[in-house]
């Protein structure tokens, strides 16, 4: 298994830092605004992240074109059906997230990846509303495009192709990722609806 497309949902800064590091290695990207709203204002942050890339001198003019090209900026959701790989990379909180998924989820092609950038503490409970979570994984970016740390996180239960993949995913933005196994405890749908809500 191995990625060739990634659609990429939340268009904030840590959703644009996932879309360009992945244009920059000549990987096709979409960048879902999650919310109504004007995509103009995506397509300016993005090429504004690449202009201040040009400025500190970290690629060329015909470089930012290049990278640009590669990024396309949508509201379709419909888009992540025929990607290998949908990174989450919303500010949601866990309620929202979790039903964001899933949705996600439903939409993609079986054998895609899902991804999210939410903190590896909560991929036990995402993974209790999906009905693949083998196929899940948590993928956390920090840092600037051209100066990311990555973190990834697996379920015992994520298929071997699925945690080969997220690596070799993160060896193409030139990154070998801290890499860790989740071991909380499974906490069931309804007595995870009981608990209360706690921001991210």
């Amino acid at each position: 298994m191995s990625f060739s497309t990634v659609s990429v949902v939340g268009s904030g800064p840590v959703g644009c830092r996932i879309a360009l590091a992945c244009a920059v290695e000549g990987m096709p990207v979409r960048l879902l605004r999650a919310s109504r709203g004007d995509l103009a204002a995506i397509r300016t942050r993005v090429t504004r992240r690449l202009g201040i890339a040009v400025e500190r001198g970290e690629i060329t003019i015909a470089q930012r074109t290049r990278i640009e090209s590669h990024v396309e900026v949508t509201h379709d959701l419909a888009r992540v059906a025929d990607v290998d790989l949908v990174i989450d990379a919303t500010p949601s909180d866990p309620r929202t997230r979790r039903a964001l998924l899933a949705t996600l989820e439903a939409r993609m092609s079986g054998g895609a990846v899902l991804a999210t950038a939410s903190p590896a503490e909560r991929l036990v409970e995402i993974a209790e509303v999906l009905r693949r979570p083998d196929q899940l994984v948590a993928i956390q970016f920090r840092g600037e495009v051209h100066d990311l740390g990555i973190e990834l996180s697996v379920l015992p239960e994520t298929a071997p192709g699925v945690v080969a993949a997220a690596r070799a995913f993160c060896a193409l933005l030139r990154h070998t990722p801290l890499e860790q196994q989740s071991q909380a405890p499974r906490v069931g749908y309804r007595e995870w609806l009981s608990q209360p809500v706690a921001a991210e």
